[in-house]
């Protein structure tokens, strides 16, 4: 096992102790008996999780292909359903490592005319202590030189609200500025508080879309209105005080988005996040 490897098994010790003693570290392909393939033996999750692929590990390496997804062996500590098939786990640690579905469609962009949104209703089961953030849901740029999130969904207690320059613990909004600021700049995006922490065990729903070219959330069936003038320092402005508007000089550029969901860290630390319902629209 190399240093990184053994670096990424302490971390995820923590996120494991509410997981059954039986599971342990694994690499993507192992297949693990005592769980189920959420692709495969879920007939709760496998529609959904068979319109993506699932990346592991500390870059966007494919563990499970979009094809392959679906095999009963497609199962692993990182990825894998309970036996009683009501939840979908995602465990990880490590800063810059990942186990995220990504749904890719050529429909998703910022254009007006069309809806494209998904779901999450999830919980966390376990966090590190020293975990500050973690990504689980996001709107992705695909583009070969302009990579990073249009839009994510974290859970912090290390983020600062932009907006109003405190910083609290709970659920954040983070927001590219542009479609072509570097997305490794601190001034590439802006954090947005929108909910306060529930702990764990307890489920939040989240809905995340672009409709007509306004980026939308909802949280647990309530749309968050963003009512502030100006969202972004560069001037992009909201509509109607409820979404965020991308139809401007910034945002008309024609990218290809994607979804994805999981658990992306941000921070050193790990995380088990536990979906209940995962939708791709």
């Amino acid at each position: 096992m190399s240093t990184k490897n053994k670096v990424v098994k302490t971390l995820l010790a923590a996120a494991l102790m509410a997981a059954p003693a039986s599971v342990a570290w694994a690499d993507c392909d192992d297949d693990k008996p005592d769980r189920g393939a959420p692709g495969a033996t879920s007939a709760k999750f496998h529609t959904e999780v068979r319109k993506a692929k699932l990346q592991v590990g500390a870059n966007s390496a494919q563990c499970y292909s979009k094809s392959q997804i679906g095999s009963s062996s497609s199962k692993n500590v990182h990825f894998y359903t309970t036996n009683d098939d009501k939840v979908v786990n995602f465990l990880m640690a490590n800063e810059g490592w990942r186990s995220e579905l990504r749904v890719e469609d050529e429909d998703i962009n910022v254009e007006a005319g069309g809806n494209r949104s998904f779901v999450g209703k999830l919980r966390f089961i376990g966090r590190s202590d020293e975990l500050d953030t973690v990504t689980f849901m996001q709107i992705h740029i695909d583009s070969s030189d302009q990579r990073g999130p249009l839009a994510a969904l974290k859970w912090s207690d290390n983020l600062e609200d932009s907006l109003t320059g405190e910083k609290k613990k709970g659920y954040y909004l983070t927001i590219r500025e542009s479609a072509t600021c570097d997305s490794s700049s601190s001034g590439c995006a802006m954090n947005i508080f929108v909910a306060e922490d529930n702990g764990l065990n307890d489920y939040k729903k989240f809905l995340l879309g672009i409709y007509d070219g306004q980026l939308r959330l909802k949280i647990d069936g309530q749309q968050i209105a963003f009512s502030y003038e100006n969202v972004f320092n560069n001037g992009a402005t909201v509509t109607n005080d409820i979404d965020i508007n991308l139809n401007n000089t910034y945002w008309d550029d024609d990218h290809d988005l994607y979804f994805k969901l999981g658990a992306y860290m941000n921070s050193d630390g790990s995380a088990h996040i536990q979906f209940g319902k995962i939708e791709f629209n």
